[in-house]
């Protein structure tokens, strides 16, 4: 998105980490870029070295828009996304042993492989676990559609994402090519704990409220599970007050 006012003066929100990535990062996520996005990538990236400002939503982001436009250094901001504090914040999940994935599917994502390994992890719990996923239950393989600890609800609206995240004990969220993850945010805004691979990303967006593993370890992602269902952060909302992120992309008050 970009902001074009009094010619001395433009801001540009980026936002895709996709639009930032190496080749062998894509090709790991076995992600294929089409013709039309390599040519909105470099529309993208054209805007971002004309810009006077450029916004992005965690340091991981910054490096990614660095390494690809040095030059622009000197211009990037790090904002975190506004993101609104739910009124049930802080209260008893009435799923104590329920995990809740709010992910999008998509085939880069590999969320079949991220929910294997939990599926795996689970079988290391002195206590049954389960995950419920915004999937369909077409987006999986059989051995997982037909899984006792998955349920898949299909795409929700995001009163209704709020809800499963009020009632669920914490989320789990295991994907890592992303400029932010919402759900990092969400969790540690409302109070619920958030099971993902612990990178530098995960750790500055969910601060307190992360529960990290090593990323293809079946033994860490039980840990952190555990952790995850027995452990409840504080909310804190502040790092994503909404007043703030939109006064200082403006430039003015409210």
């Amino acid at each position: 998105a970009a902001f074009v006012g009094r010619r001395e003066r433009s801001t540009v929100l980026l936002r895709n980490a996709l639009h930032f990535a190496r080749e062998e990062e894509l090709a790991s996520i076995h992600f294929r870029p089409s013709r039309t996005f390599r040519l909105e990538t470099q529309v993208i990236r054209a805007l971002a070295r004309q810009a006077t400002s450029i916004v992005v939503p965690c340091t991981r982001m910054a490096e990614r828009v660095v390494d690809f436009l040095p030059t622009v250094a000197a211009r990037v901001t790090v904002r975190f996304h506004p993101t609104s504090q739910a009124e049930w914040a802080g209260s008893t999940p009435e799923l104590p042993r329920t995990l809740f994935m709010p992910i999008v599917n998509s085939p880069y994502k590999n969320l079949d492989e991220h929910l294997a390994l939990l599926l795996r992890a689970f079988g290391r719990l002195d206590t049954p676990a389960q995950i419920v996923a915004t999937l369909d239950p077409s987006d999986l393989p059989e051995t997982l559609r037909v899984h006792s600890q998955l349920s898949c609800v299909g795409p929700l609206s995001g009163a209704q994402v709020a809800e499963w995240l009020r009632r669920s004990a914490a989320v789990y969220y295991p994907t890592t090519v992303e400029s932010f993850g919402y759900p990092l945010a969400e969790a540690r805004v409302n109070g619920r704990s958030v099971v993902a691979p612990d990178t530098a990303q995960a750790q500055e967006i969910a601060g307190s409220a992360l529960r990290g593993y090593a990323s293809g370890d079946v033994e860490s992602l039980a840990r952190a599970v555990e952790t995850a269902l027995t452990v409840t952060p504080t909310p804190d909302p502040r790092p994503f007050d909404r007043d703030r992120y939109f006064n200082d992309i403006s430039g003015q008050p409210r």
